[in-house]
């Protein structure tokens, strides 16, 4: 079986993909992942068999216009659209990586002639190129099926890209949905709901240095992702939180990558009791630990 694994270029979006793609390759099936051009590298990085499709397009930008606030005079949630217009301004990034992508996936479509696509809920261009070569679509969540709210407006906003490939009347949520998100933060809904262990992936690199020895104090992990940083420095606010719950006696683990470390701000390094934390860090290539402990093992 050919199995066609697509997401627009966004790396989060990509690694959720990874696991299932890899346990298809594993068990003898062809496996071919598909996104812009932005991403290819990241994807070949993975070891799957990759190809672009499409032209890149601003994800940063766009992200930063529905995560940061709403332009001046704009209603709650709308934002000024890439053409001009106003809409609900996640629904407007998700409609421009549609139209940048859905010509090459379908052209791809074809002339690979995949069984079967698997795409991520945002990468709606996934279902419109399945349809197009007559397969079956399936979704992938990462997490809560927030793209669920848009169940009544997402068929018409895809329409008139999707009637340019001759593709009508087609489910943008494809024939069935696979769900690794635990049921309690799962929502109630009539499709097709295909349960599966979630397994992380977080892409190549070294082992981290072992930690301290667990002592009598709670430990606690803080990590601030990567989006949040890649948009505005401003509202990385790891360091804060790391602080402010080393404040409580605990011992913490902060896991940032090496570009983000300088947003950290000062953290204390002096010994002290135990409610007095001690920091230490740690740099393998492309991670930094922050954590408190008795002895640095670095």
């Amino acid at each position: 079986m050919r199995v066609l694994f697509t997401t627009w270029a966004w790396p989060s979006h990509l690694y959720a993909l990874v696991p299932l793609a890899w346990a298809f390759r594993s068990a003898g099936h062809e496996v071919l992942v598909a996104s812009q051009p932005e991403l290819l590298e990241q994807t070949v990085g993975t070891g799957l068999p990759a190809a672009s499709v499409g032209a890149d397009v601003d994800a940063a930008g766009l992200v930063r216009g529905y995560v940061l606030p709403s332009v001046a005079g704009a209603p709650p949630g709308v934002g000024v659209a890439p053409g001009g217009g106003r809409g609900p301004r996640a629904m407007q990034m998700f409609l421009a990586h549609a139209e940048s992508m859905t010509g090459g996936l379908v052209e791809l479509a074809k002339d690979w002639r995949p069984d079967l696509v698997v795409f991520e809920p945002t990468a709606l261009a996934g279902p419109i190129a399945a349809a197009a070569a007559g397969v079956p679509a399936v979704r992938l969540l990462y997490g809560t099926d927030l793209m669920l709210r848009a169940r009544q407006v997402l068929p018409d906003a895809l329409a008139p890209l999707a009637a340019r490939f001759g593709v009508t009347g087609f489910d943008p949520y494809g024939a069935a949905t696979v769900d690794p998100t635990p049921a309690s933060l799962q929502v109630a809904t009539d499709y097709q709901r295909i349960p599966l262990r979630y397994t992380a992936f977080n892409g190549p690199g070294p082992r981290p240095a072992p930690l301290p020895e667990r002592g009598a104090r709670p430990r606690v992990c803080v990590t601030w992702g990567h989006t949040m940083a890649r948009l505005d420095p401003s509202l990385f606010l790891a360091g804060e939180l790391a602080r402010a719950v080393a404040s409580t006696g605990a011992e913490v683990l902060l896991a940032v990558s090496a570009s983000q470390r300088p947003l950290l701000g000062e953290l204390p390094r002096t010994c002290g009791s135990p409610s007095t934390p001690r920091w230490t860090t740690c740099c393998p290539t492309a991670t930094w630990w922050c954590r408190t402990a008795a002895r640095a093992r670095c």
